[in-house]
């Protein structure tokens, strides 16, 4: 079952025990709707070495702490079904800055707000990078689902990195900001690119009338064009992120779809390296057991179906023209 297909099954389970919300207090909210989000990204709720309860940091004891390598990543605060989450902010900030998790999770079993320490390193913000509700958000399985299931893919015990989705929040808070520079330049980025184009520094009232306008109509001509040549820069670019785990080791690779894929073809960049797919696998798992003998690249590897959000082993890339042939045209929409 994709991930995707979980959560709208978890929504459904939402939604029936709404009615009787009232009812459930903050361990039945835990047992009855968060456990099974926790298992549906993979962990195993119950497990101390993976799910942690009742995690101590230094400003008390957090409900959840998702551990990978034995390490807290993802610190959970549940609440009761029916509990205003913003009042307990504070709570979750004290529990983050008490940890070496770059994660923070706000839920009550119905809404999630995802945090994290963008604006000031090891204090938690204010706002959530990421915010669903899952009675809402995952009831009709629509376009708007997979793409937020997309997101929620990194969170999953077989993708997670905290680097990656990190550097995607720091990616998406820049895109309003740039929107508003690009549209209303600021007096600071018309000075910037003023002393830019012209050897002579002009007065700032001066930088700013003749450079103002110029900026913003050439962000937009940058626009058009980058649109314009959208299926070059595609076609170019058509790669696909493995990923595999071995005794606890995560690994990431990417393969290289621009030519036939052969075991014998340089087709995987591994570690900035090019190489088949059955050397990065002999270096991945001898990097944590030399005494290995042969392990398969073909199910060592595995990706994730671009349009299904279903994870696959790479043997079936190798063997399925169809499935190679959509996930390239999916790299192209992309």
């Amino acid at each position: 079952m994709t991930l995707l297909e979980e959560l709208c099954n978890l929504a459904g389970i939402v939604e029936r025990s709404s009615v009787r919300s009232h009812e459930l207090n903050e361990y039945e909210t835990r047992r009855a709707l968060i456990d099974p989000f926790i298992s549906a990204l993979g962990f195993e709720a119950g497990n101390p070495r993976e799910v942690k309860e009742e995690f101590q940091v230094d400003d008390g004891y957090v409900d959840y702490a998702i551990k990978r390598d034995g390490q807290p990543v993802i610190l959970i605060e549940a609440k009761h079904a029916t509990e205003d989450l913003s009042k307990w902010l504070p709570q979750l900030k004290g529990y983050f800055s008490g940890s070496d998790a770059k994660i923070a999770i706000l839920t009550n079993g119905r809404k999630y707000r995802f945090y994290t320490d963008l604006h000031t390193p090891e204090i938690m913000d204010k706002d959530p990078f990421l915010e669903f509700d899952l009675r809402i958000d995952f009831r009709t399985c629509d376009e708007h689902e997979r793409k937020l299931a997309e997101d929620l893919e990194w969170f999953t015990k077989a993708k997670f990195s905290s680097d990656h989705i990190l550097e995607v929040v720091r990616r998406r808070a820049l895109i309003p900001i740039l929107k508003r520079e690009l549209s209303q330049p600021s007096r600071e980025l018309a000075l910037y690119f003023a002393n830019q184009v012209t050897a002579i520094e002009l007065p700032a009232s001066d930088a700013i009338d003749k450079y103002s306008v110029a900026l913003r109509e050439a962000a937009s001509e940058l626009m058009k064009n980058c649109i314009s040549d959208n299926k070059i820069v595609a076609a170019d670019v058509q790669e696909v992120e493995l990923f595999a785990e071995y005794r606890g080791q995560r690994f990431t690779s990417t393969l290289l779809l621009n030519e036939p894929i052969e075991r014998n073809g340089s087709n995987v960049v591994f570690e900035d390296v090019e190489m088949n797919y059955q050397e990065a696998t002999v270096q991945a798992i001898r990097s944590v057991n030399p005494e290995e003998s042969f392990v398969s690249g073909w199910d060592f590897w595995q990706f994730t179906d671009p349009d299904t959000i279903e994870v696959l082993s790479l043997r079936r890339l190798l063997f399925d023209a169809e499935l190679r042939e959509r996930v390239r045209k999916h790299k192209y929409r992309r």
